[in-house]
């Protein structure tokens, strides 16, 4: 892949050709009746190129976004597909709580069938919630829909609570989908997340419920960790060992979908996604270096990817590894003035990098959806949320950061 950026435009270039393989296997009778079987590997090609362009447009003030994008595949044997189309983004109106900003794209496919789509985002943001509506309006040669989503989060430690409210987070969203069409009938999907995370334990609630049919789904997961019992390790860890064995619970947390190496020493033990608890097996008595690597070109980073650990039969470890995604971010950093932050140097997650002479700046960082993005300078300290983002997206526009002097 390919990077490149000048000044607030940016262009990506990526190209992958991977293959995959499955065994087929016939099974039959010779002349002897006696059954054999004939396994042969199936191998397949598949190659990939993606091509994105952004920058903001200049006789909008730079409040406007405009972003080109296509994606070409193809699986050898088969017919290609391509999707491309622009995309321009706008900001109506921000003073630092209130945010609304519109978006209008046109994507063109490869059955030469576009698809228009135009969308409003409102955003409100204090100190303990963030509340946020979106209305969308798609239009093809299908025929059209409107959209609705309504939302409100509640994270504990972006406060200054030092109870249980600073461990709990909680997420409510309506979802409202084709509210208006000529062609699909309405949807209506209520969800709400819980999550509590303490030192000892951690919790999940959710809910999924059809507001229109009356049906939907519960359910929630209780998390802790035990190290050793009387009979040797619980089997609750998914996996059967005995007293003299010693065992690491890999959990992976994030969102990306980049696949992960897990090795042992050296070698590799097994292979897992984010979300994913994976259990390897630890000699005992010495100690074993575990760590971590992206397999391939998944667009990722892992936060201390190397963990040393000496075991001891009966022992069951708990390591926890965040993945998190790599994205391409742009924006302007104000202060508290709505002024410009000009020439500036500052630090994030992704590296150190510097502001132009109108305060815009283009980084590659990761980031965690739903948390506190931190942009650090000297005299200054900046803060956004990054909105989930699509598997296929890999840039974002964080309109104006706005920080606060320290």
């Amino acid at each position: 892949g390919l990077n490149w950026s000048a000044g607030s435009y940016s262009t990506q270039f990526r190209a992958t050709k991977s293959t995959s393989g499955k065994e087929i296997v016939e099974e039959g009778f010779g002349e002897d009746e006696i059954s054999r079987r004939k396994a042969e590997l199936e191998l397949q090609g598949r190659e990939n190129i993606q091509l994105s362009f952004g920058g903001p447009l200049p006789f909008f003030e730079k409040k406007a976004q405009f972003n080109l994008s296509g994606r070409w595949s193809r699986n050898e044997g088969e017919s290609s597909e391509y999707n491309y189309g622009p995309e321009l983004k706008a900001r109506l109106y921000d003073d630092g709580k209130h945010k609304i900003a519109m978006r209008m794209k046109a994507t063109f496919n490869d059955n030469q069938q576009p698809i228009m789509t135009v969308s409003f985002d409102f955003s409100r943001n204090s100190k303990h919630w963030q509340q946020a509506e979106t209305l969308d309006y798609r239009a093809s040669e299908e025929g059209y829909t409107l959209d609705s989503l309504t939302s409100a989060q509640f994270l504990g430690n972006n406060a200054d609570y030092d109870d249980w409210r600073n461990n709990f987070h909680n997420t409510t969203t309506l979802r409202m989908q084709n509210m208006m069409s000529n062609y699909r009938d309405i949807t209506q999907i209520l969800e709400n997340k819980s999550k509590y995370e303490g030192q000892k334990a951690a919790g999940k609630v959710f809910v999924n419920a059809d507001v229109k049919d009356g049906g939907g789904r519960i359910g929630g997961e209780l998390i802790g960790t035990i190290i050793w019992t009387e009979d040797g390790l619980l089997d609750s860890f998914g996996v059967n060992a005995g007293r003299d064995s010693a065992l690491v619970a890999i959990d992976l947390k994030g969102k990306s979908d980049a696949e992960i190496g897990i090795s042992v020493n050296g070698s590799v033990k097994s292979r897992a996604y984010p979300g994913e608890v994976v259990y390897v097996a630890l000699p005992t008595y010495q100690a074993s270096e575990i760590s971590l690597n992206i397999i391939g070109d998944g667009l990722a980073t892992i936060d201390d990817s190397t963990r040393v650990i000496t075991a001891y039969p009966g022992n069951v470890f708990h390591e926890v590894f965040d993945i998190t995604r790599v994205f391409i971010l742009f924006g302007r950093l104000v202060d508290e003035n709505l002024e410009p932050v000009v020439n500036k140097r500052f630090k994030t997650p992704g590296g150190v990098s510097y502001t132009d002479e109108e305060g815009y700046f283009d980084i590659e960082a990761p980031v965690v959806f739903g948390e506190e993005f931190v942009i650090q300078s000297r005299g200054f300290r900046c803060t956004m949320m990054v909105p989930t983002l699509g598997a296929s997206e890999l840039m974002h526009d964080a309109d104006d950061v706005h920080c606060k002097a320290q």
